[in-house]
Parts: structure tokens; sequence; C-alpha cells
């Protein structure tokens, strides 16, 4: 039986799995029982076949994504804490806005200005966008080991820990069992924080090629290619996903694979128990549909 493609992410005391056409969320309550939720992928986007194709697929599939984490982390938060606030319409838009603004002052217009800094020694605009990059990606570091030690954020890298050790156990047809999860590699090649740091990396080449102009000219350039980045770093995950077993590859997304050693953490049972619960689920919605 060939394998579904299966990604996900982590919630709070939670992991959300997505199928081809669902997405399924495992949260353990505070009673120690494992609620779920679960939700066919019906946007306009998902139903209309030219944003499946390249070169929209990348950005398509990234901002359904974050539209679709955004509603599983708003039932996982509910149910951890048995609270019955949930977020609606207008908490989603908010939560876009400030995660967009947040993103655009700390990892582009922050770079941006103190590469500007360094005008009196760099000429080149391809040595500015080095410059750029290095502080971006230094930046975005401190960021990930700042976060990581809060006790909360330590939860949910355990979580997605867990999500890793299940997509990794069902890729290679394992029975979905605790102890034979617990044996794979907390570690993915389709991941997140390696898509973020490719990202950057591909930022690099692509930035290269702005010419000397304003600095808010170059931040609003930067934003309007976005995009470009987006869909040339989604394609090469997806290659490197498919091609994950070539030592081409692995060496290629070595650096990603290392900076997940601080977002996916080594989980406890418990922990693979509900991501394994949350995978099940996305599976039997498949096999219903």
């Amino acid at each position: 039986m060939e394998r579904l493609r299966m990604g996900g992410q982590a919630v709070l005391e939670g992991v959300m799995m997505r199928s081809p056409r669902f997405i399924a969320v495992a949260v353990r309550k505070p009673d120690g029982t494992i609620a779920t939720m679960h939700e066919r992928i019906d946007t306009f986007f998902h139903r209309s076949k030219p944003f499946k194709l390249f070169p929209l697929r990348g950005v398509v599939s990234l901002t359904e994504m974050f539209l679709l984490g955004l509603k599983a982390l708003s039932f996982s938060a509910k149910e951890a804490s048995d609270e019955e606030e949930d977020f609606g319409k207008k908490e989603i838009a908010l939560s876009f806005i400030f995660a967009f603004v947040f993103v655009t002052l700390l990892f582009i217009l922050l770079p941006a200005y103190l590469s500007g800094l360094t005008h009196i020694y760099v000429s080149a605009t391809w040595l500015r966008s080095l410059v750029e990059g290095v502080l971006r990606v230094t930046i975005f570091l401190i960021y990930i080991v700042a976060v990581s030690r809060m006790s909360d954020i330590k939860r949910v890298f355990q979580y997605h820990g867990a999500e890793h050790k299940t997509v990794h156990a069902y890729e290679h047809g394992e029975e979905l069992k605790t102890d034979v999860v617990q044996r794979y590699s907390p570690l993915h090649v389709g991941c997140g924080t390696g898509y973020l740091l490719t990202v950057m990396v591909v930022a690099i080449f692509v930035f290269a090629f702005i010419p000397r102009t304003s600095l808010i000219l170059r931040v609003l350039i930067q934003l309007l290619l976005i995009p470009v980045i987006s869909t040339v770093t989604f394609e090469i995950i997806k290659l490197a996903r498919r091609y994950e077993s070539k030592k081409i590859t692995r060496v290629l997304m070595s650096p990603g694979m290392f900076l997940q050693k601080l977002t996916a953490r080594e989980p406890d049972d418990s922990q693979i128990e509900v991501a394994v619960t949350a995978l099940k689920e996305a599976i039997r919605l498949e096999e219903e549909a």
C-alpha cells in the first residue's frame, strides 16, 4: 500500500498531522485523556487546481499551513487548559498580522538596517547581501536559543520531536506503537525549522540582485520577493524529501538538520502516544473519504 504524504506541527500539549485532504489534532488534557479534532482541508486554494501547480503551490501551501496551524493552536490551547475560549476569524486575522509584522521587523528590517551600517566598508551589493544574510541567520539562531529556554516551549519542542518520530515510523512502514516509534530520530528533512533556514540561505542569493537603494525601498523589495523565495525553498524541500536517502541530500540539508537539535527534542512515551493518535486519525479519515 502506497504511503500518504504526511506532515504536521507541534501545538500546545499536542500534535497536528496533515494528510493530503485532512488535518487531525490530538491534545493531552489536564486529566490525562487525549482530545482530538479533525477538519477537511477545503480552502479556495485547495479546491483550485492552478494553485497546486508550480510556481504557486509553495506560497499557497505555506499560507494554508499557517492558517490551519492557527486553528490547531486554538483547539490545543482550549483543551490543554480546559478553557472555553476559541479563536474566531478576528483573532486569526490579528494573529496573522502580528506574525507578519514581527517577522518583518526582526528578520527583514533589522538585518537590512545593520548591514547598511557597513556601507563604508562594503561596496559590492552582493557582499552586502551576504553580510545581511549572515546577520539574519545569527538573529534567527539567537531567537531559537532564547525561546528554547522557556519551559512551555521546551514541551512544544518535545511534541515536535514526537511528530517527526511518528512520521518517520509511518514512512518506513512500521507499526505505530510507542516502543517502535521511539527508535526513530526526532529530526526530519521536511521540518519547518530546516525550511526557515533554507529560506534564509536562498534569500542571500535572491537579495544579491537588489541594487543599492534606501533602507525602506530595500525592505519593500525584499517583502515583494518573499513569494519567490518561498516557492524556490518549497521545491527544494520537496525534492529533499523525495531523495532523502541520497548522500548529497543529507549533506546539503545537514545545517537544517543540525538546527533541529534545538527545536525537535526527544519526547517521552506519553507524547509519542499523542502524536500516534493524531496520525492514526488522519489515516482513518483518508481511508473513509
